[in-house]
């Protein structure tokens, strides 16, 4: 749960001379939210692109006045409605805070003087928006390709943080399932475990 400085975090992407960094450290506001805080909301035009310095951000929409959870991000990860983004329609989803956060947010109005500056600004955009693709792909193959409780042993196995950090009922909504039906899951895993 150590903060990942926004130089790092786009260390994992790309590497920017100091001039490069400079750039678009200073183009992204820094801000600080409470635990539940919402960030965006939906039905609103996204404004930003959001990185995460330190804590736990979903996103999330509504099914019948019911939260369905969309995705986690962590230390280090990068979040927008890249679709709002590049649109200017409303968003479908809402972002809000699972634990304190830390943040830095790069105003959508910022984009074009970014990318006139340099072109390895324009690359990061891509790569940008080639893990949002990729991040939406593998959401749509896991619902349509796992059953809850092979998607929860994949978090078990690649992705501990949302296990340890996440609490059990957004787990279950990110799965599509109720609560208790992910404590039947994670107690039958548990009885496999001892009986090993």
């Amino acid at each position: 749960m150590a903060p990942v400085p926004l130089r790092e975090g786009l260390a994992r992407h790309l590497q920017l001379n100091e001039e490069e960094f400079a750039l678009i450290s200073e183009a992204m506001l820094p801000r600080t939210h409470k635990r539940k805080a919402i960030i965006q909301q939906a039905g609103e035009s996204a404004q930003y692109i959001i990185y995460i310095r330190e804590g736990l951000l979903r996103y999330y929409y509504l099914v019948n006045g019911e939260e369905r959870t969309g995705q986690f991000f962590f230390e280090g990860g990068w979040l927008t409605d890249m679709d709002s983004i590049l649109s200017g329609t409303p968003s479908q989803f809402y972002i809000d805070a699972l634990e304190p956060c830390q943040l830095r947010m790069l105003h959508k109005d910022r984009l074009p003087a970014l990318y006139a500056a340099s072109p390895k600004l324009v690359e990061l955009g891509q790569i940008m928006m080639q893990n949002a693709f990729r991040g939406s792909r593998y959401r749509t193959n896991t619902v349509l390709s796992m059953t809850p409780e092979e998607h929860y042993r994949y978090l078990l196995d690649n992705r501990p943080k949302v296990i340890s950090r996440v609490p059990l009922f957004h787990i279950a909504s990110y799965l599509g399932i109720k609560p208790e039906s992910l404590s039947r899951i994670r107690k039958r895993i548990l009885e496999e475990e001892r009986g090993s």
